[in-house]
């Protein structure tokens, strides 16, 4: 097995990015101030044939891996559609690579997960949805797409990522909470992060002990629900909040 290294999303040994860009827009996105360093439009969505084919070279080779593809990027987003710079068949380019590279565990997230249904998803590939801070309308429109993913998305790959964890999930005027432990029941590994960055606020520790206590409390079949707490939602490695699990389809032998 592939020894993990230190690296700021912690729950997998490597990055890959051939498609890079996202316009959701979202004002804690890492990626502006990480590569605007670096070029000119971070968040302009691209194909990078290249690095895909790097991908495909040099993970034919590596031991098996956690990697997550599209850490820059949202490959399901509504802008990726014919003729634009990024395209369905860029996505399905990418996903035929990932098929070729069985003895890998890939992971991608969306905001949209409702498009994942059109493509064919190789059976190592865990796409997952990223739920963060937005708005009640926005939480709404995601409930009302449960059934769509859960369709693309077969069980023992279902991934719910919310991160950053604030306080709009558990706001008192609406049925946030109620939501958000719905998702989480039908999900096979949920991943709970905070913000980062100068002046960023620390994850709610009520909330986040919330929803800790809730994906461990046993389903009807004796099972709880895998959960993996970054470090920027508890820095602490001895603080009984920071639990880092995998559910047994990506841990790695």
């Amino acid at each position: 097995m592939r020894k993990q290294k230190h690296n700021a999303i912690g729950w997998c040994h490597e990055t890959r990015n051939p498609i890079t860009g996202c316009l959701h827009g979202c004002s804690y996105c890492y990626v502006p101030r990480v590569k605007g360093r670096f070029e000119k439009d971070p968040m302009k969505p691209a194909f990078h044939p290249e690095r895909l084919e790097r991908m495909r070279k040099e993970l034919a080779t590596t031991e098996p891996s956690r990697v997550f593809v599209g850490s820059c990027a949202d490959m399901f987003g509504e802008w990726v559609r014919p003729g634009a710079d990024v395209t369905p068949d860029h996505v399905r380019q990418v996903l035929d690579v990932c098929s070729k590279l069985p003895q890998h565990k890939f992971i991608m997230l969306t905001r949209n997960p409702a498009r994942l249904a059109d493509y064919d998803l190789p059976s190592n590939l865990w796409a997952g949805i990223s739920v963060s801070d937005i708005e009640k309308r926005d939480m709404l429109a995601l409930n009302e797409r449960v059934d769509i993913y859960t369709a693309a998305v077969p069980p023992g790959r279902r991934v719910l990522s919310l991160e950053p964890l604030t306080t709009t999930y558990f706001d008192s005027s609406w049925s946030a909470p109620v939501l958000v432990t719905a998702w989480m029941g039908l999900m096979d590994w949920v991943i709970i992060g905070g913000l980062t960055g100068k002046g960023a606020r620390p994850t709610e520790r009520d909330e986040l002990q919330y929803l800790v206590e809730f994906a461990h409390k046993e389903c009807g079949d004796g099972s709880t629900i895998p959960l993996f707490v970054k470090s920027n939602a508890v820095a602490d490695t001895a603080d009984p909040l920071r639990v880092q699990e995998y559910p047994e389809g990506l841990r790695l032998a």
